[in-house]
């Protein structure tokens, strides 16, 4: 090897390394910027909902005087405010993004890995199911989750509706838990619900299916 040849893997390897210490740098302030919030209130949020509504249907099981249906009926405002709070902070930015990314991230990881294992050596392939399997994680489990909001709510209301029967002061009761509407994890105008997973999944093989045939189309010409 010459002189020059050295001076040039020297230089070369030099690069290497500010472009890897840029893009450190660049993961950790997206990872503060987005995943913070991601992670500390739409994962913990969720969870924490789902844990007052544990309490609140132990409320509803032990109901037999108006006495406990007035402290379950403000037990239920209290989590609605708090859900109006919760919306208000990730409706906008936070689930919308999420929504377009992590199924786009599946997407591109399912047609590499099904298209693309050929071209990409290994160990750099590994990279792309390790992603998949977190994107995939994240489209079923937190997506279930955030849609459990939306069921638990219309369980403690059709729950605390079967209890009212029968109790003092049962008109004033159903006119308080009219006012009690479904509670929603929402992004835009929409909103989450039991079939969100299923129809984020469906799309990804689709569009996965569709590009892999464009792709088989093309090479047979």
């Amino acid at each position: 090897m010459s002189a020059n040849c050295e001076d040039y893997y020297a230089n070369g390897n030099f690069v290497q390394f500010g472009i890897r210490l840029f893009e450190t740098w660049m993961q950790w302030h997206m990872l503060l910027s987005g995943g913070t919030w991601v992670v500390f209130i739409l994962f913990v949020g969720v969870i924490c909902f789902v844990t007052y509504f544990r309490v609140l249907y132990s409320q509803i099981s032990g109901i037999e005087k108006s006495q406990d249906m007035d402290a379950c009926i403000r037990l239920y405002k209290c989590i609605q405010v708090l859900e109006k709070s919760f919306n208000d902070f990730l409706m906008i930015r936070i689930v919308p993004a999420l929504l377009i990314f992590s199924p786009g991230l599946q997407l591109i990881v399912q047609y590499v890995c099904i298209n693309h294992h050929r071209d990409i050596p290994m160990p750099g392939f590994l990279v792309f199911p390790l992603i998949g399997g977190d994107a995939g994680i994240n489209n079923i489990l937190v997506f279930t989750l955030a849609s459990g909001i939306n069921i638990a709510s219309e369980r403690a209301i059709q729950g605390m509706r079967n209890k009212v029967i029968g109790l003092e002061q049962g008109k004033l009761l159903r006119r308080r838990l009219r006012g009690c509407s479904v509670l929603k994890v929402k992004f835009g105008s929409n909103f989450i619900d039991r079939g969100t997973p299923l129809v984020i999944q469906n799309f990804c093989i689709n569009q996965t299916v569709a590009l892999t045939l464009i792709k088989s189309s093309k090479a047979a010409r």
